[in-house]
């Protein structure tokens, strides 16, 4: 019922569904009332709450030490302790300068500089610390190695640096987080240098492209140290290589020769380009912006009251408390996991049917065994990884957290810093895999989807049909799709750089995606401050076609379903509301958020919100007919990617799930994109 009245709220019953869905569907969004935010919110809320409450009975150790550091960081947390561990860093970072401090920073100083930034302040200009299964079979005898990724705080702002508008507030922030550095220069000296370190900023941003998926995986490379040191001679990765192990206090080599110890690069040439940047900025600039940088860490993480700081250190105790606090008991989680699997392994099914009919795929034996065989072995994680709830195993994870009782806040913070990088480095943490993240992810590299907890917030065993595959479904189906689209048919089904796709089928199916392509160039959007932009088809085509595989393998998959016509709860706007309404109705509230600016849109690998729901319903025959649109609306588009196969309808359920069944095996061979 609550669901229901979500949906009702949101409806405007002055808007013709057959002309603007998302307007139908999406009455007034705004940051408070759009999903995507009561989302996180919801889950944020939650993490927070437990914080607050403190130790309950039962807990374990590790729990134990998760809300001592809360509390050690809040009693230490004062202006005074900031700025003494403010000066403590800085000081440790001065013992890494030169003889001469103004000369030119050499590679391997370089080197030893970024090792401790990511290990004590998770920031380097290079990349950001992580690891990653390697994608190449040369390099299949390694575990998780050295990933080196746009550097993580540049990409989060970048957004920011595209608005010319907010450069004097970025330039504002470096001016007062270095004045804390150092407060003897004068007002003019302390514009000039914050001005500067925004010029370096954004000469990195520059080289930091959006770039369509698939682009992104054909030029990922994996060099060992010694070919590292050849290719980007401007940094000595060897030096970065022992100096992280040090710092980090983990033996990444393992028994490997330095020299042959593998580094996997997403773009050999961005990575280049930042060293280029780094080697031509004068040397007292350069440690000037990497001291600000620290200041601006500091205080990031230690301005929420310790929560950034508590729940970054520690994030598998975060997420075990988010998982046992959410299903108390292991029957209840069992009983969600196995109901959300099901859905999944639904969806899947679903996708396999549609695209095993496309002739180019089954008529081509190469082309049909790389699907095949990616999508048979195709793992799943759904909502958290098995054990991450046995309490015992999340002690014995952090037997080597160590909190004294007469901590500072600068020891505290190098501690927690330490036992990050750590805990990343010995691959017990991994970046992406966080069970309160609210967002479904394709593991490529693993060939794996990944649902956690904190995408189905909107799942329960007891929904409706037509909410859960309206809703998480349609999404859980985008993620499955980039499996099989221009990035997924590079990986093959062992996670590895190969692609499965031969020359023929490329042919048809590069001229499916540039059909999409040109659809959305016809697109425009307008954002709530009047500008316009025209949708960018190529930056997008990954995206877009993704959505349509993504609604297609859900809809298919929710009229298999045995309780497809469920009934479900009516509110006065939805008392004639059909099962097939309800579904198209839970897929626009997954889009139903605050429009966003056009200068934002013009470099996003997704379209506009609104875009997304109107390009791909309008493509969609099963839309027209669950709202009876006629076919001179928006929504019956004279030229059509994808073609519904014709034939009777039948009232059967099963003969109708078999009709559009085979619409979709039909017409979906246009869906591969991400």
């Amino acid at each position: 019922m609550q669901f229901s009245a979500d949906i009702d709220q949101r409806i405007n019953e002055n808007v013709d569904p057959c002309d603007d869905f998302y307007g139908y569907s999406c009455f007034n969004p705004t940051a408070e009332n759009g999903t995507s935010s009561l989302l996180a919110s919801s889950i944020q809320k939650q993490i927070q709450n437990r914080l607050k409450a403190g130790l309950q009975f039962g807990d374990g150790e590790a729990v134990k030490k998760y809300f001592d550091l809360y509390n050690k960081c809040k009693a230490l947390n004062t202006e005074k302790n900031f700025k003494q561990t403010l000066m403590d860093y800085v000081h440790v970072f001065d013992a890494l300068k030169a003889d001469d401090y103004n000369q030119k920073i050499d590679s391997s100083q370089l080197a030893k500089i970024m090792a401790y930034t990511l290990v004590y302040h998770d920031f380097s200009m290079i990349s950001w610390l992580d690891k990653t299964k390697c994608p190449h079979k040369r390099f299949s005898d390694f575990g998780h190695l050295l990933a080196f990724e746009a550097p993580h705080v540049l990409s989060h702002y970048i957004d920011d640096y595209r608005h010319p508008e907010k450069a004097d507030g970025i330039k504002n922030a470096f001016r007062e987080r270095y004045a804390l550095v150092d407060s003897t220069l004068e007002a003019g000296d302390l514009t000039k240098t914050a001005s500067e370190m925004y010029d370096l900023e954004m000469k990195i941003v520059n080289v930091m492209p959006t770039l369509p998926i698939a682009s992104q995986i054909k030029v990922v490379q994996t060099l060992t140290v010694k070919e590292a040191m050849t290719a980007l001679p401007k940094f000595n990765w060897g030096i970065f290589v022992t100096s992280l192990a040090a710092y980090g206090e983990v033996d990444l080599l393992n028994g490997t020769n330095l020299d042959d110890y593998p580094l996997m690069f997403d773009e050999l040439n961005r990575t280049k380009a930042i060293l280029d940047i780094i080697s031509n900025t004068p040397a007292e600039l350069f440690r000037n912006y990497i001291k600000t940088r620290i200041v601006l860490h500091l205080k990031t993480v230690l301005q929420n009251d310790c929560e950034a700081l508590t729940t970054s250190t520690l994030p598998l105790v975060k997420q075990y408390l988010y998982i046992t606090d959410s299903y108390p008991t292991a029957a209840e989680r069992n009983n969600f996991k196995n109901s959300a699997t099901k859905t999944v392994d639904n969806i899947i099914a679903s996708v396999r049917k549609m695209l095993e009919a496309i002739p180019w795929i089954k008529n081509d034996s190469k082309t049909y065994a790389g699907f095949t065989a990616k999508i048979d072995k195709m793992k799943k994680l759904i909502g958290y990884p098995d054990g991450l709830d046995d309490q015992t195993k999340l002690d014995q994870l952090h037997a080597d957290f160590v909190l004294s009782a007469d901590e500072s806040l600068s020891s505290l913070f190098a501690k927690c810093s330490k036992f990050l990088a750590k805990s990343l480095l010995d691959d017990r943490v991994k970046r992406m895999l966080d069970v309160t993240y609210s967002f479904p992810q394709n593991d490529f590299f693993s060939n794996r989807i990944v649902v956690p907890m904190g995408a189905l917030q909107t799942y329960s065993p007891n929904y409706v049909t037509a909410a859960i595959y309206g809703g998480i479904g349609a999404v859980i189906g985008h993620e499955i799709m980039h499996g099989f689209d221009d990035s997924g048919f590079q990986v093959d089904s062992d996670g590895y750089i190969n692609p499965w796709m031969s020359n023929s089928s490329q042919v048809h199916f590069n001229s499916m995606v540039q059909c999409v392509i040109d659809e959305y160039n016809t697109f425009d959007f307008t954002d709530s401050k009047g500008k316009a932009i025209k949708i960018n088809g190529i930056l997008t085509a990954g995206e877009n076609v993704a959505d349509h595989g993504g609604l297609r393998a859900a809809y298919n998959a929710f009229l298999g379903d045995p309780e497809w016509n469920r009934t479900f709860p009516r509110t006065l706007k939805l008392k004639n509301t059909t099962n097939e309404q309800l579904f198209f109705l839970a897929y626009n509230r997954g889009f139903c958020d605050p429009y966003g600016d056009a200068v934002s849109a013009a470099f996003d690998m997704y379209s506009p919100k609104r875009v997304r729901v109107f390009g791909t319903l309008r493509e969609f025959e099963p839309f027209r007919k669950a709202f009876n649109c006629p076919d001179t609306s928006k929504y019956a588009p004279e030229k059509q990617c994808w073609h519904a196969a014709s034939g009777a309808q039948k009232s059967d359920v099963y003969s109708v799930v078999s009709s559009i069944a085979a619409s979709i095996l039909l017409s979906v061979f246009l869906i591969l994109i991400v």
